[in-house]
């Protein structure tokens, strides 16, 4: 249901453009109909707010979707940021740096 899910998201992201919690649930309804970089623009924006409940997760799942798009080098950036944080999922990011592949 994560299509119908989002456009409720987006009607109340138009009335309350501030409500951080539409916009990361909106990313994740675009991140899971495979909608990977606006996504990433929904979490951008919930960051970019940075007081809100939902800033770390989103900088964890925007990392997700910078390898769904085999955006390595990005990635490999965000779980860095995301493994010398003291955040929850530090330990798994660094786990994920020990796999990404990133070419030159």
């Amino acid at each position: 249901e994560y299509t119908e899910a989002l456009s409720l998201f987006e009607k109340v992201i138009e009335n309350d453009p501030g409500n951080m919690a539409s916009h990361f649930y909106s990313g994740i309804s675009l991140q899971e109909t495979g909608m990977y970089k606006s996504a990433i623009e929904e979490y951008k924006t919930v960051i970019q707010n940075k007081d809100n409940l939902f800033t770390e997760q989103a900088e964890w799942y925007t990392g997700l979707c910078l390898l769904q798009i085999n955006d390595n080098r990005k990635a490999y950036r965000q779980f860095k940021k995301i493994a010398e944080s003291n955040g929850f999922n530090q330990d798994k990011a660094k786990e994920i740096l020990k796999n990404i592949k990133i070419v030159e």
